[in-house]
């Protein structure tokens, strides 16, 4: 799966939990630049992360992010 492919699947996942259809992410996008990225939010992202890519994450990794690029690396790792 190329980072493309898996910044795609990000974007849905972010669309649907934070209910925006119009949302645009890039892997520059991060809480801070995000409103309706509070902490409900990210849990539910994690948890539907996991769903669409059929992965775990750790706490650690979780703890680690700190953009959208943080998470499709996390995402890409795994899915080699």
């Amino acid at each position: 799966m190329t980072d493309t492919e898996i910044l795609s699947k990000i974007q849905s996942v972010f669309s649907e939990i934070l209910e925006d259809g119009d949302i645009a992410i890039s892997e520059d996008t991060s809480p801070e630049t995000l409103e309706e990225w509070e902490s409900f939010a990210h849990i539910q992202i994690v948890l539907a992360l996991e769903k669409a890519f059929g992965i775990k994450f750790s706490s650690k990794e979780v703890f680690e992010w700190q953009n959208v690029g943080d998470i499709l690396n996390s995402i890409a790792q795994k899915a080699q």
